[in-house]
């Protein structure tokens, strides 16, 4: 399988050059965690993504439990998502 990604236009991404990554991960105990993930758009000076999460050790099981903000590229578009998951831990 071969793909060409010489088109002009990257559809399904956001149209920022130049941006700002920033996570936080706590460990609160031995089964419970927290993250706080921010992507900045630098040339405007405006936050642009936040995911909050969740992590919930059962053992056997993981539990994720995020939720997302993102501000669309037309002025005051938010979109939240919320999004639940569960996998199996590799032991």
């Amino acid at each position: 399988y071969t793909t060409n990604i010489s088109t002009v236009f990257n559809y399904d991404s956001l149209d920022i050059g130049e941006e700002w990554d920033l996570g936080l991960y706590w460990k609160l105990d031995d089964r419970n965690s927290l993250a706080v993930y921010n992507r900045f758009d630098l040339r405007s000076g405006s936050l642009f993504n936040t995911q909050y999460t969740y992590y919930r050790n059962l053992h056997c099981w993981l539990l994720t439990v995020q939720y997302t903000n993102q501000v669309g590229q037309v002025q005051g578009n938010q979109q939240a998502s919320w999004s639940v998951d569960l996998k199996m831990i590799d032991w």
